[in-house]
C-alpha cells in the first residue's frame, strides 16, 4: 500500500482499504498473498476467507523470506531465497533497485504456489526484467556514464525508490 494513488484517494488509509478489496473478494478456495512488511498488506490477512501465504524481506515468520540482501555497482540485489523447509536457494535479479527484493519476493511465492522449484524461481528471476518502459530503465553507455530513466508515473514512492538507486550508483568506490 503506497502512495502512487494518492491523487485519487487522498491517504493511505483509503488506498489500503480500497487495495483490501482485492483479498476479501478471494473465495475460501483460493490463496492470497501479502507481503507482511507493509503493516497495512499485513492487516489484510483477517479479511480474506483465503489461505494467506505471507512473505517478508525480514522476517523469517513469514512463508517466502530473503536474507543476505545486498546490491551490486549497479543496484541489483542479490539475496538468498527462502521458502518454507525448503532449501534455500541464491537469487541474482536482473532489474534495478532494492525495492525490488520485496517484489520478487511476492512473484516468488506465486511461483512456489504453482508448483515450481527454488532453483526454477531463481532462474526465472535472473532473467525477468522491467515491464513498463521508463520504470528504473538503467542503462551504461560507451563512456561509462550510468542513466537511470525513471519518469514513468512517477509517485512518492517511486521517486524515493529512483534516488535510493541514484545514492547506490553514485557512491564513492570502496
Amino acid at each position: 500500500v503506497g502512495t502512487a494513488h494518492l491523487g485519487e484517494f487522498g491517504s493511505r488509509e483509503i488506498i489500503a482499504q480500497t487495495k483490501s478489496e482485492l483479498p476479501q473478494a478471494v473465495p475460501a478456495s483460493g490463496v492470497v498473498v501479502l507481503n507482511v512488511d507493509d503493516t497495512a498488506v499485513a492487516a489484510m490477512a483477517n479479511q480474506t476467507a483465503a489461505r494467506v501465504v505471507r512473505v517478508s524481506r525480514t522476517s523469517g515468520a513469514a512463508d517466502v523470506w530473503a536474507t543476505d540482501v545486498v546490491l551490486d555497482d549497479l543496484a541489483r540485489a542479490r539475496f538468498t531465497l527462502h521458502h518454507g523447509d525448503a532449501e534455500p536457494v541464491p537469487v541474482q535479479l536482473a532489474v534495478f533497485g532494492d525495492h525490488q527484493v520485496s517484489n520478487a519476493l511476492c512473484a516468488a511465492a506465486v511461483a512456489f504456489e504453482c508448483g515450481a522449484t527454488g532453483e526454477q524461481v531463481a532462474a526465472a528471476l535472473a532473467t525477468a526484467g522491467p515491464t513498463s518502459p521508463s520504470r528504473m530503465d538503467v542503462v551504461t553507455r560507451a563512456d561509462g556514464v550510468t542513466v537511470i530513466n525513471d519518469a514513468y508515473n512517477a509517485n512518492p514512492d517511486s521517486m524515493r525508490a529512483g534516488l535510493q538507486a541514484l545514492a547506490w550508483l553514485s557512491r564513492p568506490e570502496s
